[in-house]
């Protein structure tokens, strides 16, 4: 495989957004879940959380795996 192109990704982030996501999954539920409210919380960017995970339900199943 040939190497990635650019900075590798920090995985302290990837695992700021899971568990980012977990928490309001938890406290907020399936309907008051947004990629915007687990961006914040993670304080990272919507854009860093969608380059992980491309749609709410990847967010939810990434976070849950």
């Amino acid at each position: 495989m040939p190497p990635r192109k650019g900075r590798p990704r920090d995985e302290r982030i990837d695992e700021d957004i899971t568990t980012a996501a977990l928490d309001l999954l938890s406290s907020e539920g399936f309907d008051r879940f947004s990629v915007e409210a687990v961006a914040a919380r993670a304080g990272v960017a919507k854009t860093t959380v969608y380059r992980r995970f491309p749609t709410r339900n990847d967010l939810i199943v990434g976070a849950l795996l």
